[in-house]
Parts: C-alpha cells; structure tokens; sequence
C-alpha cells in the first residue's frame, strides 16, 4: 500500500463483525511489511513498550487525582489485577491532567506527563523508583492549544517514550519526539485527514494486543461510534482505511465507559489490560481483549464508586456542551414566536451553523443544557412544562438530535432556577441544582447516573436575590464546577466556586454593569483555550456576547457573537 493508493480515513469506522476485522487487521499486515519489520525491530516486545512499576516491584501501579482535594494519589499494584490504597504524592493537582508515560528520562525509572490546564504548561515528573517525584522538567508552554495527549510507547521505534497529540482546534494527530532526557523535539503532524481526530473523547496507550504480529499505538474511545484501537508502522498508520480498525466492546457496553486508560500488563496474564470508569456504577473496572478485539473476559471490578472519587491518568475531552460531539461546544435557544429549538452547532471559533429543527418545545417555560446526565456518553437536555412544571429529560443521541424525552419529576415550577450539567457533589454523576421559588433556598438534586434524581439537599439559602443563576464548569480550575450569578440590587455579576461536596463558598464580585443583561448560559471551552466561557445577551439590541475565561476568577472583554438574539426567549 503506497501513498499514492492510501485513502483518507476518519475516526467513524463502520460496524463490522469481529472475524471480518481480524481478518481485515491480518491482511493489512501481511501488505505492510515496513511496518513489520520496524516491529521486529524491538530487542523484545515488552522493551518497546512503557513500564508504569513505579516502585520498582515487578508489579504495574497506577496513579489517579481525587477529585475532593486535589491530592495526586500512588496505588501501588499487587501484580494480581488489584492494587494495593492509594498514598497521597502532594496536593494541587486538581488543575493538572496527568499521563502515566514510563521512562521519559532514561534513568530505567518510570515517570509522569502533567498539563497545568490554567497555565497550558506541561511537566515531565521524574520518578524516583520507590514511588515518588523528583523535582519537575518543564516541557514546555502552550499545550492548553491541545485538546487530547498520550504517552506510554515509543511510537516511532526509536528507542525513546514519544508522546501522541490531538490538536484542539484542527483534530489533527501530532506526534512529540521523545529525546531521552524529559523533554520532546518539535511535533511533526502525524495526520491530518479532515479532522477525524476531533470526535474523540480519550486518547490512551494501550500496547501490544498480539506480540507475533498485533501492535496497537493508541486505543481512541470516540464520542459517537465508540472505543477503537489504532494500528501504526511508526510513521503512519497500518490502516488508512477505518473499516479495518479494531473495535472493542459490544454496542451495549461502549458507552458506559467515560474514562479509559491503558495500564500495563496489571494481572500478569502477559496481555496487557485498559482500565475503565463505568459511568452508570462509578465502578473501576479491568479489560483484557484478545488480537481481534474481542473480550478475555468480562469486565473485573477493581474498586467500587472510583468515578466519583478519583479521575484516571488520561485526558478527556469536556462534551457538556458538544450535542453532536464534533469536541466543539454547541448553543441551544427557542423561537419566541414559533416555539422551534434548534441546536446551533459550533465550529469552535465563536460562531454556529444553523442546526436543524429539534422540534416544537411551545409548552415548556424553562430548557437547560444537562451535559450527560443519563450516561450513556452523549449530551442531554432538561426541559419543563408550563401547565404542570414535569420536568424532562431528552437523551442526546451523539450527532446533534434529541431522542425520545422522559418524565424525570413532578412539581418543579415551585422552583424559580433550575440549572445542570455539572458534578457537584463529586460523585462522579451530572447533578441538578434548583432554587425554590418561595424560600429562595438552593438545592442539589444528586444525579444518579441512569437519568433519574435522588432526594435533594439543601446547599443555599437567599437565591431569592439572584438572577441568571448558571452552573458555569470549572470557571477557576480547582477541580470543582462553579455558579455564576447576576445580584439584583447592585447588577453586578458574583461568583460563586465549588465546594466539591455540593454546595459552594461565599460569592466574590467579579463585574458590575450586568443590569442590561440576561440569558446568561454555559458553553464550555468555546474559544478552546482550555479555559472555561460563557455567553450572555444585551437586551438592548440582542447581541449575543462571549465571554472568555482566564483560568482565574475573570475573563477577558466581551466578543460579540452574533446579533438578532431577541428572538430566542430560552437558551442554554
């Protein structure tokens, strides 16, 4: 297969049959031999891959951020597919995405990738072989510019740990040199074909699948067709054509997975495993999969409720916002006239496509963006009913639609706010927070991760003097979502950050001038940055601004967006 003949791919493989891709992969390399040769190349298999024994013990460990307070924790593994607790490495991680890499530094320590999301500065921790770091090399500024790394191999076979990137604003793939020492020669564009890199949600290291023949670089778990595995000769990719890429899991099981890392080989099978978060039990789960993708068994529960407590070493692309999970944030707003939703698809420079007509929502008086509430991987929208005030939950279904709604509560027009999206309570599922229209009093209406609510607890009181309550993200980087609020009395806009255990700390004054504007709503990363936005309306004219965030408690001046706003009497 030469340049000339190869065909451009995409990261939306068709379903095949498992033994038409195996037969598919075989073929491929069997026209490859390159490719081949490059992997016969390795003085063993397990040589050309990245150790994570960061203890030196013979076992695989892994390392995690809990969500609560931030601390970088070491669970060192048993060698048997369990690990032993989790021992705190320092605080203020909270900020960071971290990435189990192997030996970046050739001392035959293993070592860590961290991104710092408010500075865009990645670090090489070296590690020390008994569990700990060494004092931090910095890599470099900027990558905050990508959206999705990985590392853990030597993709190139040159002998040092490479790192695999996903350009945030393009969705190509870059591949970093590794130079041996901790730090990466300039990106060389791995590929490029029309942004098929931008679907995904996680990009982790597997390894080996088949070491006679089986060489998978990355596992890329995509947000509308699920976890795939990538085949390269180090160079480019064994297959341009994205009917041949491995496929894991069966359709019922994809889309529970919201995490996923390669770990090593954690049980000692000599196969090498992919960690997973489910997102209906927050359970951490083991994989094993044979050459052809297909299960060695089912999925080991490793530790119970990890979701809500511990975020895994692997980036995550933020699809709150990304109905058709293209990684661009998405606006959704009704026709005051026509009662007609569309969903205003991003192209991630601050500008919409004009989505199609979601339907008639005429009899609802209140719609909020509910990231993925259901988890199943896709977006959703809550809605509620004027007459009754039932409240709705209509599933996304990954590429721009709505599927059928669900009644998800009575009552609720006893409530004056209602906003969602976001984690709260750090338990690893999308929450509801509502504020009581008679009282005034906020309350969290705990997400149970099927699309159902658990009992509520009260986290607030005196709401009653807010308007344009928004569950805005992670506005500060402290790991925890954020509110946004405009005060009624002085039309100054307040904020408000997570506690990570519902509710939040007193509101710190961040503008004034506020009282000409409403539809205040969250979009996520819309100018991908990697800094959490938001976009409010001037009643005066209905010019739609955005409002980029710092990764502080500000923002830069308002962009306006686009005009003619007033027409839409709901958006979110």
């Amino acid at each position: 297969m030469n340049d000339a003949s190869r065909k451009q791919f995409c990261l939306r493989p068709v379903r095949r049959s498992a033994v038409w891709i195996a037969a598919a992969l075989t073929a491929a390399l069997l026209s490859v031999p390159a490719a081949q040769a490059q992997i016969d190349d390795c003085p063993s298999w397990r040589q050309c891959l990245a150790s994570f024994d960061y203890d030196n013990d013979g076992h695989q460990d892994l390392l995690a951020v809990r969500k609560s307070d931030g601390n970088l924790l070491f669970y060192a593994g048993r060698g048997d597919g369990t690990y032993q607790r989790g021992i705190s490495r320092g605080a203020d991680w909270g900020r960071m995405d971290i990435v189990m890499a192997g030996d970046l530094t050739g001392d035959g320590n293993s070592d860590l990738l961290g991104r710092d999301n408010r500075t865009g500065y990645l670090y090489t921790y070296p590690g020390d072989g008994g569990g700990d770091f060494s004092p931090r090399i910095t890599v470099g500024s900027g990558w905050n510019s990508i959206s999705l790394f990985t590392s853990g191999s030597d993709f190139n076979y040159d002998g040092r740990i490479d790192i695999y990137a996903v350009g945030r604003a393009d969705g190509k793939l870059y591949l970093y040199r590794g130079l041996g020492n901790g730090r990466f020669a300039a990106r060389d564009l791995f590929d490029d074909t029309h942004r098929g890199w931008s679907t995904v949600n996680t990009l982790t290291t597997l390894g080996i699948l088949d070491p006679q023949g089986g060489w998978v670089d990355v596992t890329a778990l995509d947000g509308q067709y699920g976890l795939y595995g990538v085949y390269s000769t180090g160079t480019d990719f064994f297959q341009d054509d994205p009917e041949a890429w491995l496929r894991f899991w069966p359709d019922a099981a994809e889309d529970r997975y919201r995490q996923v890392s390669g770990v090593g080989d954690v049980d000692g099978d000599s196969v090498v495993d992919l960690a997973g978060i489910d997102s209906r039990t927050n359970e951490l789960v083991l994989n094993s999969f044979n050459e052809n993708g297909s299960a060695l068994h089912a999925p080991e529960v490793v530790a119970a409720t990890w979701g809500g407590v511990n975020r895994l070493p692997s980036t995550v692309t933020d699809r709150t916002y990304d109905f058709d999970a293209d990684s661009f944030a998405d606006v959704v707003a009704r026709n005051a006239v026509t009662g007609e939703v569309r969903i205003f698809e991003g192209d991630g420079m601050g500008t919409w496509g004009r989505g199609a007509s979601r339907g008639d929502f005429s009899d609802m008086n209140l719609m909020e963006t509910a990231g993925d509430f259901n988890g199943d991987g896709f977006s959703d929208l809550i809605t509620r009913t004027s007459a009754s005030g039932a409240l709705y939950l209509y599933p996304g279904v990954g590429v721009g639609g709505l599927g059928t709604r669900v009644q998800i509560g009575t009552g609720w027009n006893s409530m004056s706010a209602i906003v969602s999206g976001q984690d709260f309570n750090v338990d690893g599922k999308v929450d509801v927070v509502a504020r009581e229209k008679s009282t005034g009093d906020l309350w969290l209406y705990p997400g149970d991760g099927n699309g159902a609510l658990r009992p509520r607890v009260k986290i607030g009181s005196g709401w009653n003097t807010l308007r344009e309550i928004t569950a805005v993200g992670d506005l500060d980087h402290n790991g925890h979502p954020d509110i946004l609020a405009i005060h009624r009395s002085d039309g100054c806009l307040y904020f408000f950050s997570g506690k990570g255990t519902g509710g939040v700390k007193n509101p710190v004054k961040v503008g004034c001038g506020w009282e000409g504007m409403d539809a205040l709503a969250a979009v996520g990363d819309m100018n991908l940055d990697n800094h959490i936005d938001f976009i409010s309306r001037r009643k005066s004219d209905g010019v739609l601004l955005l409002y980029r965030g710092t990764g502080a408690v500000s923002f830069r001046p308002a962009v306006a967006l686009d005009s003619g706003w007033n027409g839409n009497d709901l958006i979110a």
